[in-house]
């Protein structure tokens, strides 16, 4: 499977919590306490595609080409 793409801010929000290693991302309460309030929501809204995202990575919609 692919990249599950995802909002800006989710991508944002979730790889630097990944980089920074202090949670597990599978364990998304966890994750939520250390997201902004827009990635929680997103996260809370459907659980199965964040595990997704766990699974297979993520990219932003929308990417900048430099």
């Amino acid at each position: 499977m692919e990249k599950i793409e995802v909002p800006n801010y989710v991508f944002n929000d979730l790889n630097s919590l990944r980089d920074s290693g202090i949670v597990n991302m599978f364990l998304y309460t966890e994750v939520c306490q250390y997201v902004g309030s827009k990635t929680e929501e997103w996260i809370r809204d459907d659980l199965e595609r964040y595990g997704h995202c766990i699974l297979f990575g993520i990219v932003p919609e929308n990417s900048v080409n430099v």
